[in-house]
């Protein structure tokens, strides 16, 4: 199997033209069920996006054995499950969890930006402290979580795309986008705006942080919970620790159970007691430029354009994963997407292979055959991370709402990539590069600002005809001249895109 020109425009085309283009977007004028967003129905909503994390941290990323697994595992659900409890509390609604992380939005009281602005700030630190100090206190030192949190306020769209039995909610704009990017080592970031909703409501400490237009946002443990009383909330640092203790005394580590896997993994299929701990590469997709194009949208029509146009981007990306490579996908996350390769179960070569074709065919879609069918395809690109290692894959949640997860070093490693690439390049971390073929490796070149061997515009089509171009000739001087051909060997092959490409079968026996 491969990225084929013929294959994706074919199936590009027979989607845009079976599109219903009958998509409204009306603002959020009363409460309502977000369940009942979709596609052609479409809201505008004002509120603060918040995001809460305890990635990288309590030796999530050790995954060396089976009951290190679990442990992860087990110290993860127990946190999305009291992070959930808490979100019912406050009456907010769960976006997502996505791995080790959580999406939450907070839009009650409708349009009532500093009431918005208060309940977030005091939701994320209400997160925080009950990871500190009802939950660590529950494990030993070293597997103790780091919560941090970051929220901006502005207007999105709120959407669903994806294929049926296959979408998500998703939200349209940069106040949705932009707090995954501040999550760092502080306990709550938040942006300009958002500072200015809060006003003095809360007693707090301002600090300018290292990112641009964000500042730390400091409350004390006694301000938090004074007023969360305050505003009536049922929740307390005691009720979450009692909570989690009855929550530990039912799921001891022995019930979270890990295994291998040797035939593709069906995320749907895992659960807490079937989890599966496989080496695999994780590929994050991420539409560079996209939250700026739904910021201008102004008109409904343009709304609506950019709806379909991320819908249309979003299925194609899963079928050049999951039909061409017979990747696992794991999860949407608004204009973004995580997928894994596992198999030959062990063969680090093929899959570090396939992993890069992803990204090759991805680039492909993206800069070849989109914008040849979806018109405003052309003004965006894509910036694709790659890293490999030991990961866990598990499906977390209530039944019904249940949220497939990678969790380890290679899916944080993808997205950090991913976070510093432009639009048409793919990065790749030191454990893909060493893995792949000499061929495919000069390709590559080491970035220090991605901190990852990055390749610009590498499409699936200039793959292959190079790859082929190197078998025939026998020799690997790849110094591109100034048009952008590879020398080979006295011969030049030009990056020129082919109608067809000879498949290149990473997972042939």
């Amino acid at each position: 199997m491969s990225w084929d020109k013929d294959k994706s425009l074919e199936r590009i085309q027979r989607r845009w033209e079976a599109r219903d283009t009958e998509i409204t977007v009306t603002k959020l004028s009363r409460d309502m069920n977000l369940e009942n967003v979709t596609l052609h129905n479409g809201r505008l909503i004002q509120g603060a996006h918040l995001y809460a994390t305890v990635a990288g941290s309590g030796e999530l990323h050790c995954l060396d054995s089976d009951d290190h697994a679990a442990s992860a595992i087990q110290r993860i659900a127990l946190w999305q499950a009291e992070v959930a409890r808490i979100a019912k509390a406050f009456d907010v609604p769960i976006i997502a969890f996505q791995g080790a992380r959580v999406h939450l939005l907070v839009y009650r009281p409708i349009d009532d930006d500093a009431a918005i602005a208060r309940k977030a700030a005091l939701l994320g630190r209400a997160i925080t402290y009950m990871t500190r100090d009802a939950f660590n206190p529950l494990f030993e030192e070293a597997k103790k979580l780091k919560a941090r949190a970051a929220a901006d306020l502005g207007e999105t769209v709120a959407t669903r795309g994806g294929t049926r039995g296959d979408s998500e909610l998703l939200f349209l704009g940069n106040a949705a986008n932009r707090p995954a990017k501040l999550l760092g080592t502080s306990k709550l970031v938040v942006t300009s705006r958002f500072m200015d909703a809060l006003g003095y409501q809360l007693e707090h400490e301002k600090i300018e942080s290292g990112d641009e237009d964000a500042y730390i946002l400091r409350l004390s443990v006694a301000t938090v919970e004074d007023a969360i009383a305050e505003d009536g909330i049922d929740w307390s640092l005691q009720a979450s620790a009692d909570r989690l203790t009855t929550e530990l005394e039912k799921w001891p580590i022995d019930r979270f159970n890990v295994s291998g896997a040797t035939t593709a993994i069906e995320p749907t299929s895992l659960s807490r007691s079937n989890s599966k701990l496989v080496a695999a590469a994780v590929v994050l997709m991420d539409i560079d430029g996209f939250s700026a194009y739904v910021d201008q949208a102004e008109s409904d029509t343009v709304k609506r354009d950019a709806i379909l146009t991320l819908d249309a981007i979003r299925q194609e990306m899963r079928e050049v994963l999951k039909v061409d490579y017979n990747g696992v996908r794991i999860q949407y996350q608004g204009d973004n997407m995580i997928g894994v390769v596992h198999l030959p179960n062990g063969d680090e070569e093929k899959i570090a292979t396939a992993a890069a074709e992803i990204a090759a065919g991805m680039q492909a879609s993206m800069s070849i055959t989109l914008p040849g069918i979806v018109p405003h395809a052309s003004s965006l690109d894509v910036a694709v991370g790659v890293a490999m290692d030991d990961t866990v894959l598990a499906c977390l949640g209530d039944y019904g709402r249940r949220s497939a997860l990678a969790i380890g070093p290679a899916a944080t490693g993808a997205e950090n990539i991913q976070l510093r690439l432009d639009g048409k390049q793919t990065g790749i971390d030191k454990v893909v590069f060493e893995a792949l073929p000499e061929d495919i490796q000069s390709l590559y070149a080491w970035s220090a600002t991605a901190k990852a061997y990055v390749a610009a515009d590498l499409s699936a089509s200039k793959l292959a005809r190079v790859r082929e171009a190197l078998a025939a000739d026998g020799q690997r001087d790849l110094t591109s001249d100034k048009r952008g051909r590879f020398n080979i060997g006295g011969t030049a092959a030009t990056t020129a895109v082919t109608e067809r490409v000879r498949p290149i079968r990473p997972y042939a026996e």
